[in-house]
């Protein structure tokens, strides 16, 4: 996993000036209270954050693997045949916080979720069997707590997300270079990150150009995620807030 985000094991290098509300395509917000467009929000949550939601499930009680991801379906299949979503008020407090609220009241009556799937014939929002479920960035159930394992796969979930697409980005502009520069540092581990001028030598470029080129990508990261978060605010200080609290800035 990157050192991307406050939560993750190693420092961030996403600081950066940009402080501008992020134009976005669509608003996870919007699409809440809009009839016809509920559905595309669940989709949406589903995918983005199924794992932070799973996680907390772990750490919030006896739980294994199976047990967790039945929790996590039955969860996602409650959002979207209840709508408890559209009661989402953006003016009292952001969308993470809200998410977390329901989750915790929805664990408080496990009978009633876990029948909740049987009703349902085991119907399935996703497939979770993400083999990155059981990798070493995940966080320690026997050490952390299900608000710190929300928040921290929350961030990394974003901050995954955003370095997905900007490596597609730019392959599909011809400038690879750029994002291996960024992956060399930034997404190395840390006894192994070269030296600016290590990293000039090894690919021909020049120094100037290897600053640079870290610089831009990760401006790109950075804005990809201040992007996703826009989603989920309506105001240019709950940004901030969450822009803070995930990412430590």
């Amino acid at each position: 996993m990157s050192r991307v985000g406050k939560k993750s094991d190693s420092s961030t290098n996403l600081g950066g000036e940009a402080r501008s509300f992020p134009t976005t395509q669509g608003s996870l917000i919007d699409d809440l209270g809009r009839e016809g467009s509920y559905r595309r929000a669940i989709d949406l949550v589903s995918r983005r954050y199924w794992k932070p939601i799973y996680w907390y499930v772990r750490f919030s009680g006896p739980w294994k693997n199976e047990e967790a991801k039945d929790l996590t379906q039955a969860f996602l299949v409650w959002l979207l045949e209840d709508e408890p979503l559209r009661d989402y008020e953006p003016s009292r407090g952001r969308f993470r916080p809200f998410l977390k609220v329901l989750l915790k009241r929805f664990l408080g009556h496990e009978s009633e979720a876990q029948g909740r799937l049987k009703r349902g014939g085991g119907v399935r929002i996703l497939a979770l069997d993400d083999p990155a479920l059981l990798e070493s960035g995940v966080p320690d159930t026997k050490t952390d707590d299900p608000e710190k394992a929300f928040d921290r796969l929350w961030a990394m979930e974003l901050a995954q997300e955003a370095i997905d697409r900007v490596r597609a980005r730019l392959r599909q502009q011809g400038k690879a270079i750029k994002f291996d520069v960024y992956s060399a540092i930034d997404l190395c581990r840390a006894e192994n990150v070269p030296t600016y001028q290590e990293l000039a030598s090894r690919t021909g470029l020049g120094e100037h150009d290897v600053r640079n080129y870290l610089r831009d990508v990760r401006a790109m990261i950075r804005e990809e995620i201040r992007g996703d978060l826009a989603e989920t605010v309506e105001r240019p200080e709950d940004l901030e807030a969450e822009w803070h609290e995930l990412f430590g800035f």
